[in-house]
């Protein structure tokens, strides 16, 4: 009798253990490898210039070509403007070159996705010491660029993120007019 207890109590105790031990080979057999995610991320070179308003090919303005805002409160550096010679012409062979920038945003400074503004971000453009946000109309960039003022650094800020995932835009427009006084 006392054999057939020994007995009874190592088939309950293998019986436990199989139980116990097949729960666990279980999830290990049946887990699966993850899914490869892939992502993509557009790469542009675009180098664009604005060429004189009255088609003489003498001169241009170099204009940022894509701004990519990424996290609040980071600014994005080379977002500025630069004057340049075009069609043979350097800028020395100008006497006087003053040209009147004007700026705007389509959306007020606000990157929008296709369903709605509702669902946008606001961000600020600087160029030198002026800064454009909110406002959709047309400013006059009041430092404008010259012979003696080629270059005018710019920035871009995000301020506020957007409230769903998705690529959100806006387009900054720039008018540039002169009348060049050639040496």
């Amino acid at each position: 009798m006392f054999k057939k207890k020994i007995e009874a109590k190592r088939m309950m105790v293998a019986a436990c253990a199989m139980t116990v031990l097949g729960g666990m080979a279980a999830p290990a057999v049946s887990v699966q490898a993850s899914t490869p995610q892939t992502g993509q991320t557009a790469v542009v070179y675009d180098n664009r210039n604005i060429v004189d308003p009255d088609a003489n090919g003498m001169w241009g303005v170099v204009i940022p070509t894509s701004i990519t805002l990424s996290e609040i409160g980071t600014s994005v550096q080379n977002c500025g403007i630069e004057l340049i010679g075009l069609g043979g012409f350097g800028l020395e062979d100008f006497k006087t070159l003053d040209v009147t920038t004007m700026v705007k945003s389509t959306n007020g400074y606000t990157l929008v996705d296709n369903s709605s503004q509702a669902n946008g971000s606001s961000y600020k453009y600087t160029l030198g010491t002026q800064t454009f946000n909110k406002d959709a109309t047309e400013q006059q960039l009041t430092e404008g660029l010259s012979l003696s003022r080629t270059k005018i650094g710019g920035t871009a800020e995000l301020l506020t993120a957007a409230t769903k995932k998705g690529e959100y835009k806006d387009t900054l427009e720039f008018t540039f007019s002169a009348t060049p006084t050639l040496n």
